[in-house]
C-alpha cells in the first residue's frame, strides 16, 4: 500500500508534503476553459429557469415562508401564519437556509435573483472541487468534472430554485477541504474550520445530525495518522462541534412547542418514509393508518410526536430483514437514481406515475427499465445517459477508495461523508439527496479517467517496433 496507504500497520508517517514536493502540484486556480464552461452550463439552467419558471414545491414554498417569518420575527414556523398554526412547522425546517434567503432580500425577492445567486454558489463548488483534486495531487484533467456536471440536473435544476441543497453542498464541499489541508500540514485549524463548517450545515439541513458518529473515529485516526507534527488526539472532540447547533436547535424549539427536537421532518419522515415504504413493502397499510389515527387522538404535539416515532421504531424492529433489504434498496438508488422526478418537475413535464424508485420497489431494475422507456424518447434519452453516467461514477468512487497513491485519511474521511448520506437517506434515495456529497464521488472521476487513458496507451508502448 506504499508508506501513507499503509501507516495504520506502523508508525505515523511523516509529514505529507514531504512526500509529494509542492512543485509537483500545478496551480490550484482551474483553467479557464473549465471555469468558463461550467459557468456556462449553470447559466444556461438559469435562462431555462427564466423561460419555464418553475412552480415552487412544497420544500420550496416551506422555505420561503420560512424566511417571511424569520424576517418579521416570527421565529423560523415554515409555514404560513394565515393558515392553521402546525406545531411541527416551528422545528420543520432549520434557520440557516432562511437566513441566506433574508440577506438576498435586501437586494430583490425575484426568483432569478436568488437562482443567480445560488448558480454563482454552483461554480464556486465546482472551482472549489478543482482546487481539492489539485491539492490532492490528482491529474488536472477538466474534462470528467465538466461532464460530471452536465451530467448531473439535479445540481444545476436545484440552484434555480428556493431549495436549500446547493448552499448545503458547498459546505461540505469546503468542510472536506478543509479536512484534506489538515491531512496535507496537520494544522488543528484546518480540522477545526472542517467540522465547524459541518455545524454550521446542520442549520441548514438536519441531516447532518448524526454525522459525529462517523467522524468522531475518523478523526481521531487522522489525528494519529499526523502524529509525527504532535496533534493531540484530544482535537478528536472538535467533530462533536456539531452538537452545539443541535442543542440549541433542540432548546429554541421547545419554547415553542414544547417539544425537544432538532426537526420534526426527521420524525415525520422516520414514519411515513421509513416505516411506511416498509408496511407499503408487506401489504401493511392498514397499520400505518392506525398509528396516524391514534397520533390524532392526542392532545398535545409532544405526546404526538414521541408517539410516532416510538411506532416508527417498533414498526421497523418487528421486521428487521424486511427493512434492511428496503434500507440497502434505497442507498442503490441513492447512487444510481437520474432524477425524473427532478426534471419532470423544473421543466413542467407531466409526471409519470408510479414513479422509478415505486417501480423499483415493486418490481426492479426491470420495473425502472420499463417506466423509463414508457416515457418520451428524448426523456428516456436523457435519463438513460445519466443512470449510466452515475453508475460509471460509483464505480470509479470505490475503486478509488481502494487506491494506495492518495492519503488514506482522505479516502476514509470521503467514504465517511458518502456513506454517511447515504445511509440516512435509506429508502428514500434520490438525486437531490445525493447533491450534498456528489462533488466528492466526482473526485475520483479525473483518476479513473487518467487510469483508463494510461491503460489503452500501455499496450501500444510496450509493442516492439520492427522494419
Amino acid at each position: 500500500m506504499g508508506v501513507r496507504g499503509g501507516a495504520i500497520f506502523g508508525a505515523a508517517p511523516p509529514p505529507w508534503p514531504s512526500l509529494v514536493p509542492p512543485s509537483f502540484f500545478p496551480p490550484l486556480r482551474p483553467p479557464w476553459p473549465y471555469l468558463a464552461l461550467v459557468a456556462a452550463l449553470f447559466l444556461s439552467a438559469w435562462v431555462a429557469a427564466a423561460y419555464f419558471r418553475p412552480v415552487p414545491i412544497n420544500d420550496a414554498l416551506d422555505y420561503l415562508h420560512q424566511a417571511e417569518n424569520l424576517e418579521a420575527g416570527r421565529f423560523w414556523y415554515a409555514g404560513d401564519f394565515a393558515e392553521a398554526e402546525d406545531p411541527r412547522r416551528y422545528s420543520r425546517r432549520p434557520p440557516g437556509y432562511a437566513a441566506f434567503l433574508v440577506a438576498l432580500r435586501v437586494v430583490s425577492t425575484h426568483p432569478l435573483w436568488i437562482a443567480f445567486i445560488q448558480s454563482l454558489l454552483g461554480v464556486a463548488a465546482w472551482v472549489l472541487l478543482w482546487h481539492v483534486l489539485v491539492r490532492l495531487g490528482g491529474p488536472p484533467r477538466p474534462g470528467p468534472l465538466v461532464l460530471g456536471l452536465a451530467l448531473a440536473p439535479a445540481v444545476l435544476l436545484y440552484a434555480q430554485m428556493a431549495m436549500s441543497d446547493v448552499p448545503f453542498m458547498l459546505l461540505v464541499l469546503l468542510a472536506f477541504e478543509r479536512y484534506v489541508a489538515f491531512v496535507q500540514a496537520g494544522r488543528v485549524r484546518d480540522l477545526a474550520w472542517s467540522h465547524g463548517l459541518l455545524a454550521l450545515g446542520l442549520l441548514v439541513k438536519p441531516v447532518l445530525l448524526y454525522v459525529w458518529l462517523f467522524t468522531l473515529p475518523l478523526t481521531a485516526y487522522a489525528l494519529w495518522w499526523r502524529g509525527a507534527r504532535g496533534a493531540p488526539l484530544g482535537a478528536a472532540a472538535l467533530a462533536l462541534l456539531v452538537l452545539v447547533p443541535a442543542g440549541v436547535l433542540g432548546l429554541a424549539h421547545r419554547t415553542q412547542t414544547g417539544h425537544f427536537e432538532v426537526s420534526s421532518i426527521q420524525t415525520e419522515n422516520f414514519l411515513q418514509q421509513n416505516a411506511g415504504r416498509l408496511l407499503a413493502r408487506t401489504g401493511e397499510e392498514e397499520v400505518l393508518e392506525a398509528v396516524g389515527r391514534r397520533s390524532q387522538a392526542l392532545a398535545r404535539y409532544p405526546e404526538r410526536a414521541a408517539f410516532e416515532a416510538a411506532a416508527a421504531r417498533r414498526i421497523i424492529l418487528e421486521r428487521p430483514l424486511a427493512y434492511a433489504v428496503l434500507h440497502l434498496q434505497g442507498v442503490a438508488n441513492f447512487f444510481l437514481d437520474p432524477g425524473r422526478f427532478d426534471l419532470q418537475v423544473f421543466f413542467g413535464l407531466p409526471p409519470a406515475e408510479p414513479g422509478l424508485m415505486a417501480r423499483y420497489s415493486a418490481e426492479g431494475w426491470r420495473g425502472v427499465l420499463r417506466g423509463l422507456t414508457a416515457l418520451p424518447p428524448l426523456q428516456t434519452a436523457v435519463l438513460l445517459a445519466v443512470l449510466a453516467w452515475n453508475a460509471l461514477v460509483a464505480a470509479a468512487f470505490a475503486w478509488w477508495l481502494l487506491r494506495g497513491d492518495v492519503p488514506l485519511p482522505v479516502r476514509l474521511g470521503a467514504l465517511a461523508l458518502v456513506g454517511y448520506v447515504a445511509l440516512v437517506t435509506g429508502p428514500v434515495g434520490a438525486a437531490r439527496y445525493r447533491m450534498a456529497v456528489y462533488p466528492l464521488m466526482l473526485l475520483a472521476a479525473p483518476y479513473a479517467w487518467d487510469r483508463l487513458r494510461r491503460l489503452r496507451a500501455r499496450p501500444a508502448a510496450q509493442t516492439p517496433v520492427t522494419t
